[in-house]
């Protein structure tokens, strides 16, 4: 058929046999697949088609070649395989009127099998057919963008909006102009139907691409010093904090019975099935002091704050009745327990780890832990954390005090830990925590975390109003809320989720006033820029990374972080102009922007990750992986962008200091106690 004036001409019978055609305007060369599996040419002209030529030994082999794709530079793109469902995609450059050997694109395209490309003209991207992890349909249309190197991106999926109402929706395909992107939906029935839709799509996946190479110009993470440090309870979280002086401190619970402590600690000894514990070193790694902290029975969940003085404040949850507290404290009586919790207990350590300057219970008779400790600009002590008991107190004018069941709760104490200034409740119907909270310059609260409540109060100018939701009960999905400085009422309140299991994990406000959000996904369908499909997918989980800005959160960046195994972020933190560090752990042998790491590249081995991405700059980043054999982490930023880490690893790590504190390992569950400095020639943050 032939573009007329006033149409397309009628259907003609060509000369040749063929199908998954692509024109070459410069060399007026038509290119095509036969069905004897190997590619031909024919040239075309108003008086017809030569006869045809077929494409030399390097291109055409004993395998199925077809689908070609020519670029304005004269590149063949096409698809080879020996089965239909395991392609890789080829590119071959361009000799005369033939072509040399052809090059693999490589995993980065290839993985989990790619067929049916079509390259855009200036080779800015590349749509192809891939059955991967992550599809709608049984062979979905992804599309991976060039990088500023010349790689190939990580591939997105073009979402539900193109990939649905299918069995597979194949053979992409954009007009000359560039305006349309063409596609055919095959029904379970074997019958194809040919669609178009604007090529827009392309251009908003584009937005916000993740690189998959390291960006040298991005600033880069050396490691000053690295310790084995003491052994793990399973059971229980972390916390660390690092000070604008480089000392670190650490927060944890152990049920060794050798936990290393210091003389003239507070505690020395273990008393219970497992203890709170926190240790203090020099910025070069030496250990200052290590104190335990606990009852008869089990400490559990804690997180860590520190003020200018050296003051620690500390959070978590306590089975023990006779946990230590002190005189004039707010509540020195223990309220109760149950199966996973008894008391949230919250303290204030004096410089020298010698001394509670005050310690108190926070809680009802059933149980309930807090995994969130900040000070606000007052030196008042704000925590967030879950509670099953319907006594759990909370105060008048407070945001909400119905308990409904497995409720979130947010309380301020006043500095001295004597009085509790607001307590309240934040959820649903079933079951909401709070995993971290922020302040923001008027002191606001944002509170981050997960929620299986499909009834949670957002407002109505939240992004996202409707709850994901999961397969499973157990499934939910991330939230974000805003509330005022004195927990009175709810500015803001937003799901953050698609239809798997979604939790945030961490949550920032830079000093640029934007709200960053960190966490893990296993959704499809995880919720990224408006109208953006995203790279999620169902059977492993991703980090993911949001920037939001505005009364309103709106979205302004959004990426997942990842590769081919599990990856779960832990933290997030903004060093200034666009850059974003985000730390957790990945056993993904593929994992995106990686440098400078070393050891075994197999899935399956779990390492801590340090990633730096520059949200401005179309999400480049650089990361490094660290700690071969570590499960778990936390981790710290301070004001000049200096990172602490606490990870707990299997010891068969060699990357600690020459000089540690401690070089030998104890086994699994062995905490180890990092200080990395950023390496970049001008500071990004500066102090209020």
């Amino acid at each position: 058929m032939r573009r007329r004036p006033n149409g397309w001409s009628s259907p003609e019978q060509t000369s040749f046999t063929g199908k998954e055609v692509s024109f070459d305007a410069k060399s007026k060369r038509i290119f095509y697949y036969d069905r004897g599996g190997d590619l031909f040419w024919v040239r075309y002209s108003d008086d017809g088609f030569s006869e045809p030529s077929k494409l030399n030994g390097a291109i055409n082999t004993k395998e199925v070649e077809y689908f070609p794709s020519i670029t304005s530079g004269g590149n063949l793109f096409f698809s080879r395989n020996s089965k239909w469902d395991q392609g890789r995609i080829m590119v071959s450059k361009p000799v005369g009127e033939d072509f040399n050997a052809p090059v693999d694109l490589g995993d980065i395209v290839n993985t989990g099998g790619a067929s049916h490309g079509f390259v855009a003209p200036d080779e800015s991207y590349l749509l192809f057919n891939s059955p991967r992890v992550g599809s709608y349909t049984k062979n979905d249309i992804w599309v991976s963008f060039r990088g500023k190197d010349g790689d190939w991106l990580k591939p997105v999926n073009l979402g539900p909006e193109i990939n649905s109402d299918a069995r597979a929706v194949l053979c992409p395909t954009v007009s000359p102009d560039g305006k349309y992107l063409f596609f055919t939906r095959l029904q379970k029935n074997g019958t194809g139907y040919i669609y178009w839709v604007s090529a827009r799509i392309i251009e908003e996946l584009r937005t916000r691409p993740l690189a998959s190479k390291e960006d040298a110009s991005l600033p880069q993470y050396s490691q000053s010093f690295s310790t084995f440090f003491g052994q793990h309870d399973p059971r229980s979280g972390l916390g660390v904090f690092t000070d604008s002086k480089g000392f670190v401190y650490v927060s944890g619970t152990t049920r060794a019975p050798n936990f290393p402590t210091t003389r003239g600690a507070f505690q020395t000894k273990l008393k219970g099935k497992a203890d709170a514990f926190v240790a203090k070193f020099s910025p070069d790694g030496h250990l200052v002091y290590s104190t335990l902290i606990g009852g008869s029975k089990r400490e559990h969940h804690v997180d860590i704050t520190v003020d200018t003085r050296g003051t620690v404040y500390l959070v978590g949850g306590t089975h023990s009745a006779d946990f230590p507290t002190t005189a004039n404290a707010y509540d020195v009586t223990f309220n109760g327990e149950k199966d996973w919790g008894g008391d949230v207990y919250v303290l204030k350590l004096d410089p020298t780890g010698s001394r509670l300057l005050f310690s108190t219970y926070i809680g009802g008779s059933a149980q309930e832990t807090s995994t969130s400790i900040l000070l606000d600009r007052k030196g008042d002590i704000l925590i967030g954390g879950t509670t099953l008991s319907s006594d759990f107190p909370t105060t008048k004018g407070s945001f909400d005090r119905n308990f409904r069941g497995f409720e979130a709760f947010v309380a301020k104490l006043s500095a001295d830990g004597r009085q509790l200034i607001f307590s309240t409740f934040f959820g649903g119907s079933e079951f909401d925590n709070i995993a971290k909270l922020a302040l923001d310059e008027a002191q606001n609260i944002y509170l981050s975390g997960n929620t299986r409540s499909p009834d949670l109060p957002v407002t109505t100018d939240a992004s996202q109003r409707g709850f994901g939701g999961g397969e499973s009960k157990w499934d939910g999905d991330g939230f974000l809320a805003k509330l005022s400085p004195n927990g009175a009422r709810l500015l803001h309140a937003a799901y953050l989720g698609g239809t798997g299991n979604d939790f945030v994990t961490s949550v920032v406000v830079g000093l640029d006033k934007r709200i960053y959000l960190t966490g893990s996904t296993i959704s499809a369908n995880f919720p990224m820029l408006p109208g953006a499909p995203v790279t999620a997918t169902p059977a492993q989980e991703n980090a993911f990374v949001t920037v939001l800005e505005g009364a309103k959160f709106k979205p302004v960046f959004a990426t997942i972080l990842g590769g081919s195994g599990n990856d779960t972020a832990r933290n997030v933190f903004s060093i200034g102009e666009g850059r974003i560090v985000v730390g957790g752990e990945t056993d993904s042998p593929d994992f995106p922007g990686e440098i400078g790491s070393t050891g075994d590249k197999h899935k399956g081995i779990k390492r801590l990750f340090i990633s730096v991405l520059d949200w401005e700059a179309a999400g480049t980043l650089h990361s490094m992986r660290y700690a071969d054999g570590a499960s778990y982490a936390a981790m710290h930023v301070s004001e000049a962008g200096d990172l602490a880490l606490l990870g707990v690893t299997d010891s068969t790590i060699t990357s600690v200091s020459v000089d540690a504190y401690r070089t030998k390992g104890l086994g699994s569950e062995t905490f180890l106690v990092s200080r990395f400095l950023l390496r970049d020639a001008e500071p990004h943050l500066k102090k209020k």
